[in-house]
């Protein structure tokens, strides 16, 4: 009778045991996951934030005062009458 309860408290302590090491698994992974979600939420918002300033930009490209602004600054245009006077 001694033999069988050491047997079966013996089972009880390995099951136990396993069942306290997959749960610290569990909590491992569990770490791991939450703190790439906070990287991913991150990079989520930074992508969102690029997003509208490039929609802004991309807005702002569209009207005729910004494609002015090109050409005069960049390109050295001028409009028909005017004249551009390039100070070295």
């Amino acid at each position: 009778m001694f033999l069988l309860r050491f047997f079966v408290g013996i089972c009880a302590i390995i099951i136990l045991a396993l069942c306290f090491s997959a749960f610290l698994k569990q909590q491992n992974e569990f770490a791991v996951l939450s703190k790439e979600r906070r990287r991913l939420e991150k990079e989520r918002d930074e992508l969102a934030s690029e997003y509208e300033r490039l929609k802004n930009l991309n807005e702002m490209a569209d009207t005729d005062a910004y494609v002015e602004h090109i050409a005069r600054q960049y390109l050295d245009m001028v409009r028909p009458g005017e004249y551009l006077i390039i100070d070295k």
